[in-house]
């Protein structure tokens, strides 16, 4: 078990179990990038949950008070046992009630939290079937999410069995440890998903693109420069820091991008710098409502595969398009292979 009821602990324990107490918390710092991603109606509700579990916080700390006065109670030696047991089991009692108050809030919010990432978690592996193994650790994440998540809502099944007491509170309280265990999960999954764990959401600004006589077409190796039209033609930002291209006309043949970054707003080349240190031309395309930032490998998996490799981004992955439809390895090796 996680922890243990603290109003029957020693002094040292109990000191212990208000600063773990303190630590049960979504890694904000992961929270606030992934973000960067979310649909504005699902922000409205990730606010909501947030204001929810601040006010569960809250009610937390008034426990924790609490339970230094009844530890103070305890070690006065100038009160006599009948005197402490009057003081102590109202302030017991009140203590408990509060919570088992906070355990109901940090249900619900933890619920609402884990349903909105699961959603994107799910939309984004919809779209990868079959092509799960480009994404071994961020599979793995959401498998360990989900468990962690069902374990925690057993937990919680068998504490409303139970009387009010310190078995309950302690059950309850390892259900919420698992919650936010399975949250920092997502959020971990969804980083390397969607490339994200080191932009930063600033102001969105808008890419200027430039005229056609200074458009950089994307790099290739020679196994693929006969095939130069495969690859997206791009309008190049002017440097400095970063230069970004926005994609234009492509052909129908396929190519192989690598996936940076992914967000809902555009990104300027300051914040694709943050997470892109190399030099190859960045690609930015619009598709299924997110703004896309990719290299191009061409019609080569290998250049592809070396492109990620070198790019320095953990959760980078490459995609596989015919003009500008994403198909699967599959079906690029057996278009590649008829031509």
């Amino acid at each position: 078990m996680l922890t243990t009821y603290i109003y029957k602990l020693p002094l040292k324990i109990t000191f212990i179990l208000l600063i773990w107490h303190v630590s049960l918390k979504v890694k904000a710092q992961n929270e606030g990038a992934v973000r960067a991603v979310i649909e504005a109606g699902d922000l409205k509700k990730l606010k909501k949950a947030d204001q929810g579990l601040a006010e569960a916080d809250r009610i937390m700390e008034q426990v924790r008070e609490m339970n230094s006065e009844i530890l103070a109670l305890e070690s006065n030696d100038a009160l006599d046992g009948k005197s402490k047991k009057k003081k102590l089991h109202p302030l017991r009692a009140q203590a408990e009630q509060k919570h088992l108050q906070a355990s109901a809030l940090y249900e619900k919010y933890n619920e609402q939290k884990f349903v909105i990432y699961k959603g994107y978690l799910d939309e984004f592996w919809k779209d990868r079937t079959g092509d799960e193994s480009e994404y071994q650790n961020a599979k793995a994440l959401y498998d360990q999410s989900d468990n962690d998540y069902l374990e925690a809502a057993g937990y919680r099944i068998d504490a409303k069995k139970m009387n009010n007491g310190s078995t309950k509170l302690e059950r309850l309280t390892d259900a919420n440890a698992l919650e936010i265990k399975s949250i920092n999960s997502q959020l971990a999954a969804l980083t390397e998903c969607y490339s994200i764990a080191a932009v930063e959401r600033e102001p969105s600004k808008a890419i200027p693109v430039v005229s056609e006589a200074q458009q950089v077409p994307p790099p290739v190796t020679s196994t693929s420069a006969q095939r130069q039209d495969s690859a997206p033609r791009v309008s190049p930002v002017v440097p400095p820091p970063k230069e970004i291209a926005v994609s234009g006309p492509v052909s129908e043949e396929v190519s192989y991008r690598v996936q940076l970054i992914a967000s809902k707003i555009p990104l300027s080349g300051d914040q694709v710098a943050k997470t892109y240190k190399g030099k190859e031309t960045v690609v930015e395309i619009q598709e299924d409502g997110w703004y896309k930032y990719q290299l191009n490998g061409g019609t080569s998996l290998k250049r592809a595969q070396e492109l990620r490799q070198q790019c320095g981004i953990t959760g980078a992955f490459i995609v596989p398009y015919r003009g500008s439809v994403k198909i699967t390895f599959k079906e690029a090796a057996q278009l590649l292979a008829s031509q």
